[in-house]
């Protein structure tokens, strides 16, 4: 009598099956989550700044099937931190907005909310309020 796969170590094929439905689930509730979601445009008053200088990260990938190092530029940015109707958020400004505006200012801001988890992305910096 034939033995196949299956019979022999059934362990394996459940833990494959288990992963592909956790991948399944988690792609499933990011596509739920963020896909078409409408822009608002709101007043945001900023709380904070962040800057974040130009840096290199070092990761490991599969290139070819050999494992191989790849250096990879993570970019200067200049963030504002807003307070947006009660919840926080970062916006993304360009070098001399970031030296202008002060904290306490308000701002203009499309951003979009997303749908389950309910966390706010600022999608465009318009500038200061009334001007």
């Amino acid at each position: 009598m034939a033995t196949y796969a299956f019979q022999q170590n059934k362990f394996i094929f459940i833990f494959a099956g288990l992963m592909l439905l956790a991948g399944a689930v988690y792609y499933a509730y990011r596509i739920a989550d963020g896909a078409f979601l409408t822009e608002s445009e709101s007043v945001a008053k900023v709380v904070g700044k962040e800057h974040v200088p130009f840096s290199e990260q070092y990761r490991m990938q599969n290139i070819g099937g050999v494992n191989r190092t790849v250096k990879i530029a993570v970019p200067e940015t200049w963030l504002l931190l807003v307070d947006l109707n009660g919840s926080g958020a970062r916006a993304g400004v360009d070098p001399e907005e970031f030296r202008t505006i002060p904290a306490g200012t308000e701002v203009r801001v499309r951003y979009k909310r997303r749908r389950i988890s309910g966390n706010l992305q600022v999608t465009r910096f318009l500038g200061r309020a009334g001007g």
